[in-house]
């Protein structure tokens, strides 16, 4: 009796082993149907291959990681970094998860979003304190986050300057139609009057508008608090890291997603 029962346990988990071994088989043929296309630069096919290997192993790092380069290729930033959070969360080496952060950094650099860039390259240099790259690329997007910031000010205080300018000329304006309205009032009046008294005029004191008070838009995004703040945790001063700029010939490749692994 006890040896039917530990048979049929045997023949019912075998079949199941099997076909998780299949799934497993079949997802690394995908993953290495997906970098061939990629390495080919067909990046739409690399994508649809990595789609369908994630299907079967949604919690492979690596699937996520290389389906977040076949987006980037394809200039679908915001996907691309949905594929990279995942693939850092999911990763188990820090290695591995500077290597997602890095790319989430050079998609957000791709769309100028400097300050999230900045995030990103943080994160990288967190879990890999060697990476020269992510700590250039740092240097590269606080330098450009820097000059973003300067030029809404900039654009800021003009569009303040434009508005009280044309509150001014509006205030011109109401002051004008109002002067405009007493006098014809006062004329009214001086005609309904003209029997009564001869030498009695009207005088009118007009009153002056108050130009209208516009409020600069602050900045929405990372405040300089906050930098100075990630960079102290990671203990680097930001001066030091800005002089490491002039060093390198050649600007950092922010828009190539180059760490694959």
């Amino acid at each position: 009796m006890s040896s039917k029962y530990w048979l049929f346990v045997g023949l019912f988990w075998f079949p199941i082993l099997s076909f998780a071994q299949l799934e497993d088989n079949r997802a690394r043929s995908l993953l290495r149907e997906g970098n061939k296309a990629y390495e080919e630069g067909n990046f739409a096919d690399s994508q649809v291959a990595y789609g369908k290997a994630l299907e079967l192993a949604p919690g492979d790092a690596k699937g996520h990681f290389n389906l977040g380069d076949a987006l980037y290729q394809q200039q679908r930033f915001p996907e691309s970094i949905q594929s990279y959070q995942l693939a850092a969360q999911l990763a188990e080496s820090n290695l591995d998860k500077a290597k997602a952060y890095h790319n989430i950094g050079n998609a957000h650099m791709a769309q100028q979003e400097f300050d999230k860039a900045v995030v990103g390259y943080t994160q990288a240099l967190r879990h890999d304190p060697n990476d020269a790259d992510a700590r250039y690329n740092l240097a590269y997007a606080l330098q450009m986050l820097q000059q973003q910031q300067e030029q809404q000010q900039q654009q800021g205080e003009g569009d303040n300057q434009d508005q009280n300018e044309q509150d001014k000329n509006q205030d011109q304006q109401d002051q004008q139609n109002e002067e405009q309205d007493q006098s014809d009032q006062s004329q009214q009046e001086e005609q309904e009057q003209q029997d009564q008294a001869q030498d009695e005029q009207q005088n009118d004191n007009p009153s002056e508008g108050k130009p209208q008070d516009q409020q600069v838009l602050q900045n929405p995004n990372m405040t300089r608090e906050q930098i100075e703040q990630m960079l102290e945790n990671l203990q680097i001063e930001e001066k030091e890291l800005l002089e490491e700029i002039p060093k390198r010939k050649v600007k950092p490749k922010a828009s190539t997603s180059d760490k694959d692994w």
